[in-house]
């Protein structure tokens, strides 16, 4: 399943709003939450709980998960046609419009059926390019770097924890093996509402997919290489996993700060090039091979 999740939208100039609609926070001033007409949107019901809005001198600011704000849940497809939908909504009773605002951060993923139990699906991942890891619990997993973040986590387990029990019985496919893949953008800014539901989102998912085929760096049980020095880079991956710094940003640092000529550390930097692209020829699949769409064969009756 294919998902725009998580969005946070600036709009300028917004001198007045309809506050109608609007519960204040009890602590924190000039932040709300929304109390909906009930079935007003397309006859059915929003979960106002799950949306904010702050406003101060001119400046409003909305965020919500979209398939949290319309199903109470995540375990859903949600697409741009259904995101303009519920902001062209908002807008009517806000008497402001959303579209005409700024994305400043959002999310998109995918929901899959893991083929392996989560567990052993973390200990796969050795690290990934360009990444810090960043969580590690027993159902979440988060690498990221500078404003994006890649999150990887088991959606039964993080649904159960945060939904209501008749929200959590009335989500079809859901199975302890569900997970999500998802590419966080934070403090992004490129891209106008309707940019954003026109073509941004749609970029952020080819960067999503270029990143779960080519840059997650995987834990081979089977390695051909026979020389120490492949054994320790392997060994270094592997311990990778218990690290919040990639291991190859580590060895990076560690040439920088060797005593030796400038033509010696760019020759140490093309020899773990070689070395990474050595280990990539190994792994034959890509860390997609794992998923599967949800059904309901995955169910336990």
């Amino acid at each position: 399943m294919k998902q725009i999740d998580y969005i946070k939208i600036k709009v300028n100039n917004v001198d007045t709003l309809n506050t109608t609609y609007l519960v204040e926070h009890p602590t924190i001033k000039n932040r709300y939450h929304f109390n909906f007409p009930k079935n007003g949107f397309n006859g059915r019901p929003l979960f106002g709980k799950n949306i904010e809005i702050y406003h101060n001198n001119s400046t409003l600011y909305l965020k919500c998960s979209l398939p949290y704000l319309v199903y109470g849940h995540n375990h859903i497809e949600f697409n741009a046609i259904e995101a303009k939908d519920v902001l062209v909504y908002i807008s009517s009773l806000l008497n402001v419009n959303l579209l005409l605002g700024i994305v400043v951060d959002f999310e998109v993923g995918y929901i899959y059926s893991s083929t392996l139990p989560f567990k052993e699906l973390c200990h796969t991942i050795s690290g990934i390019q360009g990444m810090d890891l960043q969580k590690k619990t027993n159902s979440f997993l988060a690498y990221g770097h500078k404003n994006k973040q890649f999150k990887l986590y088991n959606i039964y387990a993080n649904l159960k924890r945060k939904v209501s029990k008749s929200v959590f019985n009335s989500i079809e496919n859901l199975s302890p093996n569900n997970v999500k893949l998802e590419l966080k953008f934070t403090k992004d800014h490129r891209y106008s509402v309707c940019e954003f539901l026109d073509i941004g989102y749609q970029l952020a998912f080819n960067e999503l997919d270029d990143l779960l085929q080519h840059h997650i760096q995987q834990v081979s049980h089977i390695y051909n290489g026979v020389k120490f020095d492949d054994i320790l880079y392997m060994t270094l991956l592997k311990a990778n996993k218990y690290t919040h710094k990639n291991v190859d940003e580590m060895v990076l640092d560690t040439i920088a700060t060797i005593d030796a000529t400038p033509s010696q550390k760019s020759a140490r930097r093309l020899a773990l090039r070689q070395k990474q692209a050595q280990i990539k020829h190994n792994q034959n699949q890509s860390f997609i091979q794992y998923f599967k769409e949800p059904s309901y064969m995955d169910l336990h009756f």
